[in-house]
């Protein structure tokens, strides 16, 4: 996909919980010519191949590392993180060093006693 893109936050109740953080990560994958799968990034720019499947970019919210914000948490922080696949492939997302449990899926709630604690999560393409 090639344009700008973002992310619609509905909030339906905006003191559901009492969240200290709340990140939207948004994944997507670029064919880029002239940069080697696994390969070193170099400073500069890159050509796309927009309608290429063999992905050797990946970023996440236009930007990788180390050019990606950071995230600042503090302990004893509770922080809602909305991850969103806009790309043609899933993707497993972790934490390091992090369990989280899954409130939600593609916007729908999981019942409390659904609820289980994780470390890595497949964002399937187009979902969230």
């Amino acid at each position: 996909m090639l344009g700008l893109l973002g992310g619609f936050v509905i909030l339906l109740d905006p003191h559901e919980r009492n969240i200290n953080k709340d990140y939207l990560l948004l994944m997507q994958e670029w064919s880029l010519s002239g940069l080697e799968k696994g390969g070193k990034v170099e400073l500069g720019q890159y050509n796309l191949k927009p309608f290429k499947m063999d992905f050797n970019m990946f970023i996440i919210n236009g930007k990788s590392f180390p050019s990606a914000t950071p995230m600042p948490v503090e302990y004893g922080d509770i922080v809602r993180l909305r991850l969103g696949a806009i790309q043609i492939n899933h993707h497993p997302m972790h934490i390091h060093g992090h369990q989280f449990l899954v409130e939600k899926a593609d916007g729908n709630p999981i019942a409390a006693n659904d609820r289980i604690l994780k470390n890595t999560i497949l964002v399937a393409d187009g979902k969230t």
